[in-house]
């Protein structure tokens, strides 16, 4: 779980996401993150992108700068 642990630790201190805290209970990781009125991301997603996004637009945000 560790590579795993570190990638997703990386991905909550991103400028972009917005996490209260995180901890680890057992073998899981818990985040906790703002309430979201509209939904979680994932049912947005799968709502918006039933079949997923476009190629052209997975390279486009692939490409943006990191912070």
């Amino acid at each position: 779980m560790g590579n795993h642990l570190k990638t997703t630790m990386i991905l909550v201190h991103h400028p972009n996401v917005k996490s209260h805290c995180s901890f680890v209970n057992g073998q899981f990781l818990w985040v906790v993150m703002p309430f979201m009125a509209r939904g979680s991301c994932l049912h947005i997603l799968k709502v918006a992108h039933p079949n997923g996004f476009d190629e052209v637009v997975i390279v486009y945000t692939s490409s943006w700068p990191h912070a």
